[in-house]
């Protein structure tokens, strides 16, 4: 019984077999003997039914029929297809068809290659925004059957093409791409998957006298459903005017010039892009960020650029969070005009849901200096803007390690580790000014340390002290812990030696919100000379005190020095009302033992030489007791 079976499926396998070749071969001679030789002859019905089809204008040169191995093969010549004011649309100079004899078992034409060369397309899009390709409406309703056939195809092949872009909406001059060459290649097995090959060079018009060049592949057979269609591009650019593109572009700064080459990969889905990884090199760039700002020009910026989109992550997640974007850096180098020189910057900056941003950034060396004529052109409001400006911060800072938090435009988190160098700015409001600092700081949103190892300095308490102090070394560290409520600052061990005195401080500051927060800080001096005691007396003496202290102390030593501060700062010299001491406010104290003081009491007294004195500076009020001179 299955010997007979196997028997029937073979005689019935044979005459398939021969009934295929019999199909075939009275098709061969009908195409050799017939269809050939009078193909012409229906090149007027052809542009007839296709005309009738578009809606459009068609009009068909000639047509000629051969063989191309066992394939027939068709030449079509000036194939011009009309718009509805009947300019030309698209012109298909040279077209070569290869009929495939898969059409016969597919029941539909295959092609074996489609080659078409020399054409010229025209895009245009009117004053209203409406978009017409070849003349044919972008709004209308979408015919896929034509491009679904196409994308079934083999190989479509298209060289020497030209597209024109008119937009009449920009008012904008034509542009065009020159020698646009397209390739389609799907091999067999592809097309079982639905995937397809693909490579596009052109030239445009503007901008570059170098090609295009795009290559890529993607997923999808059917144009009306190219939400589904997935894939990735690599696209190529050498040498380019970016500034020339901006009659058609809107770019999203104001770019005035530049040059750059880039190879960008890029991947889609869902009808979005999904991530962008590129390799850019730019050149002379001067861009304009704000209206009233100098712009910026770049020497020279390169760098691996990424981006992706995570809200295709998201899908595929169980975090909302996931949703959102991300922008990477990675060995991004930059040279400005002005001499800012900018290596091996790495950053990554991710947006999600929620509003939460985070940056990370790592940086080698920055010079503050060279930063300052940028500064107006950051996002920033007009008053942190003027205090930049004003504080005109100067030095370099090296192995940057940032990384910041966000949420809901209120920081969240942060960490940063430094190193800085030669550093400087100037005082501004009740901040302090300095210059030459040195040391490194590690510090995030709970805590932080300051390490200070600093020569030839200058401290600059503008609104406390009449000078800046000159600092020889300073030397310590500094730490902080922040909660909700409160900040507390220890100073521990803070070395200074300058030519007026040497000593250490040991401070707690307690930043609490309420009455300026409250300090505690002890300092012990010695070597001091009271000939520089004027750069330390604090300015809320008052300007007869101060003038008395400047003209009468004129030389002399100090030792034994004692500092204290302890109470909150609102309430500082801690007095009452009537400038009477007030230990319930606090204690404002100093103490030194002064020796070999040359004093001159006042006008017509009598200079007192060799003079010692034990002082004391409490609250508002200044005690001097002499023991010799």
């Amino acid at each position: 019984m299955v010997k007979k079976s196997l028997l029937w499926v073979y005689r019935v396998s044979l005459w398939l077999i021969v009934i295929s070749l019999v199909i075939l071969l009275v098709a061969a001679v009908a195409i050799h003997f017939w269809l050939m030789p009078n193909i012409n002859h229906f090149k007027d019905d052809i542009a007839k039914f296709a005309t009738q089809a578009t809606q459009q204008k068609v009009i068909i040169g000639n047509l000629k029929a051969d063989w191309q191995g066992f394939n027939p093969h068709i030449t079509i010549s000036n194939i011009d297809i009309f718009d509805t004011e009947n300019r030309p649309a698209l012109q298909l100079k040279n077209t070569d068809i290869g009929l495939s004899w898969l059409s016969i078992p597919m029941l539909e034409p295959h092609l074996a290659e489609l080659s078409i060369r020399d054409p010229e397309l025209t895009i245009r899009r009117i004053a209203s925004g409406e978009i017409f390709v070849a003349g044919i409406s972008m709004l209308g309703e979408s015919k896929p059957d034509l491009s679904n056939w196409l994308l079934r195809q083999q190989k479509l092949q298209i060289s020497n093409a030209k597209v024109i872009w008119l937009d009449e909406k920009r008012n904008a001059p034509s542009l065009s791409l020159n020698h646009l060459n397209i390739e389609l290649f799907t091999p067999l097995w592809r097309s079982i998957v639905k995937n397809h090959l693909f490579t596009i060079s052109a030239q445009p018009s503007i901008a570059t006298n170098n090609p295009i060049m795009i290559s890529g592949n993607f997923f999808g057979n059917d144009v009306s459903q190219m939400q589904k269609w997935h894939g990735n591009l690599h696209i190529q650019l050498t040498n380019t005017d970016l500034a020339a593109f901006k009659p058609w572009v809107d770019y999203p700064i104001n770019l005035q010039s530049g040059t750059g080459s880039s190879e960008i990969s890029l991947k889609f889905s869902d009808q979005q892009i999904q991530a962008i990884d590129s390799n850019v090199t730019l050149e002379n760039v001067q861009l304009q960020i704000r209206p009233d700002a100098t712009p910026i020009i770049l020497s020279k910026l390169t760098g691996q650029l990424d981006w992706k989109n995570l809200n295709k992550a998201h899908l595929l997640s169980t975090s909302k969070n996931s949703s959102g974007t991300s922008l990477s850096l990675k060995n991004l180098a930059l040279n400005t005009n002005s001499g800012l020189n900018l290596q091996d910057v790495n950053a990554d900056y991710i947006q999600t849901a929620g509003s939460h941003h985070t940056l990370n950034l790592k940086l080698a060396h920055l010079d503050l200096g060279l930063l300052q004529p940028y500064l107006s052109q950051l996002p920033l409001s007009e008053a942190t803007h003027k205090q930049l400006i004003e504080i005109s911060a100067q030095g370099a800072v090296d192995d940057v390690d940032f990384n910041w938090e966000s949420q809901n435009q209120k920081t969240t988190q942060y960490k940063i580790n430094a190193k800085f160098s030669h550093v400087s700015i100037l005082a501004y409001e009740k901040l302090p000014g300095f210059t030459n600092l040195s040391g490194e700081i590690h510090a995030n949103h709970k805590n932080g340390l300051l390490k200070l190892n600093t020569q030839n300095a200058t401290l600059d308490m503008k609104g406390v002290l009449r000078w800046p102090v000159p600092i020889d070394t300073l030397n310590g560290e500094v730490n902080w812990e922040v909660s909700d409520k409160l900040t507390l600052v220890n100073l521990n061990k803070l070395s200074i030696n300058n030519p007026h005195l040497s000593g250490v401080i040991d401070a707690k500051y307690m930043m609490d919100g309420n009455k300026g927060g409250h300090l505690d800080l002890k300092g012990r001096f010695d070597n001091a000379n009271a000939k520089y005691a004027l750069f330390y007396y604090p300015t809320m003496l008052g300007t007869d005190t101060l003038h008395w202290l400047d003209t009468s102390i004129l030389a002399g030593k100090a030792e034994d020095i004692n500092l204290t501060v302890k109470g909150r700062l609102a309430d500082f010299p801690f007095v009452d009302s009537k400038n009477n001491l007030d230990p319930k406010l606090g204690l404002f104290r100093i103490t030194a033992k002064l020796s070999d003081i040359l004093l001159e009491y006042g006008t017509g007294w009598p200079v007192i030489e060799k003079l010692g004195l034990n002082m004391l500076f409490e609250g508002k009020r200044m005690e001097l007791n002499a023991h010799t001179g």
